[in-house]
């Protein structure tokens, strides 16, 4: 078909279509926009989230350390007490056991000074014995020797008296 020229009507047609373009590609630039912005928004909200829950975790994680540094505290101090008590409880024992080593040396000392005080008793006792015995011994041997010294004058007293009877009886 042949060319239709353009005509006022046409043109004004045209403009209108333009504008209506325009006004389109305006509407969807602002749409655009108003999405970037709630995007925007969107990713602002998420990492304010994030920013939040990573100090809850800061927060939960430093608690975590908290306590378990209380709950070592509190074992090593159980740990060390513990070893004080027994620690405590061996120098008792070890006490005792000192103590009762050196009660049964004192025991065993004076046992042994009892008998060497027994043993002199008895050897001292012995001994006097034995001098008494000697000095009886002795004493008797003497006794013995003066009654047979007596028993010889008797002797001779008898004789002598014998003698003299015979001469009586010879004179008379």
């Amino acid at each position: 078909g042949p060319s239709t020229p353009s005509t006022p009507a046409s043109s004004a047609a045209n403009k209108k279509k333009a504008t209506a373009e325009k006004k389109k590609k305006a509407t969807e630039q602002k749409k655009t926009a108003a999405e970037e912005k709630k995007k925007a928004a969107a990713e602002k909200k998420k990492a304010a989230e994030e920013k939040k829950k990573a100090a809850a975790e800061k927060k939960k994680a430093d608690a975590a350390a908290k306590k378990k540094a209380a709950a070592d505290k509190k074992k090593a101090d159980a740990a060390a007490k513990k070893k004080a008590t027994a620690d405590k409880k061996k120098a008792a024992a070890d006490k005792k056991k000192a103590d009762a080593a050196a009660k049964k040396q004192a025991a065993a000392e004076k046992k042994k000074a009892a008998a060497e005080k027994k043993k002199a008793e008895s050897a001292r006792k012995k001994e006097e014995a034995n001098k008494k015995k000697i000095a009886k011994e002795k004493a008797e041997a003497a006794a013995k020797k003066a009654k047979e010294a007596e028993d010889d004058e008797d002797d001779t007293v008898t004789e002598s008296s014998d003698s003299d009877s015979d001469s009586d009886s010879d004179s008379g």
